[in-house]
């Protein structure tokens, strides 16, 4: 274990040092590593002590936590604090709480303020935001151009949402011209991303036959997957077709 002088005492390097060893210790907890299970509040007691040498990252963590344990209004203290930091994990959480209304009052313009400024400095995940403002016009006109554009940024960057966002798009003929094989193509990428979600956008697709020949069999299978993952949507369809039986 690093020094063990006073706090009072630590020179920039040594504090640097304590606060990492700090952070790292925390993390082992949070995560379980090393074959132990996770220890949620040795982790907390860790993370604060990071934090109060002045690690944004342990604040972050801390966040994480309180959020998880949907205590909001202390997760968003804590990205606060990270952000004024200059953490950009802590101003893009600061961004999806104002997105979401999440322990502050929902706030489209600094949510997008947050997003703008961390796509301007490459930050993986705000291009799909950027999209979604974009498409939905939530703080400026509707421009359904530039939200393709910045969700085929977030594709090529590997993100699930952007994937998952343009396929609707195709298959809606929401500013572009309705394609379903590209429709189920980004869906197709958005699923082995790990969106849930596109099981049940490709259930639907084969169910009514959309850009597909229509495949009861296929959608029902698609479904249970869903269902599988606990996805709301794909359960309510099975009850549907269950019903209609």
């Amino acid at each position: 274990m690093p020094t063990v002088k006073p706090e009072s005492e630590l020179t920039q390097e040594e504090k640097e040092r304590l606060r990492t060893y700090y952070n790292y210790k925390g993390w082992e907890l949070y995560h379980g590593q090393y074959e132990c299970n996770p220890n949620i509040s040795q982790a907390k007691h860790w993370f604060e002590k990071a934090a109060k040498l002045g690690c944004s990252h342990a604040m972050v963590n801390l966040g994480s936590i309180h959020e998880e344990a949907q205590e909001y209004e202390q997760a968003y203290t804590c990205y606060l604090e990270a952000a004024y930091a200059g953490n950009k994990q802590g101003m893009y959480n600061v961004a999806n709480m104002y997105h979401w209304g999440w322990g502050v009052d929902q706030n489209y313009q600094k949510a997008y303020e947050y997003f703008f400024q961390l796509y301007q400095e490459g930050y993986d995940g705000t291009a799909f935001y950027m999209g979604l403002y974009a498409e939905n016009g939530f703080v400026a006109e509707k421009d359904y151009g530039k939200a393709v554009q910045y969700y085929e940024e977030g594709i090529n960057e590997g993100d699930k949402y952007s994937a998952a966002n343009l396929a609707k798009m195709y298959c809606d003929g929401v500013g572009v011209e309705v394609d379903y094989e590209k429709a189920l193509e980004y869906y197709m990428l958005a699923l082995v991303r790990g969106d849930d979600l596109a099981f049940a956008a490709i259930g639907h697709m084969y169910e009514y036959g959309d850009g597909v020949k229509k495949d009861l069999k296929k959608a029902i299978s698609y479904y249970q997957q869903g269902a599988e993952k606990k996805e709301e949507n794909c359960m309510e369809a099975l009850r549907r077709l269950n019903n209609e039986q």
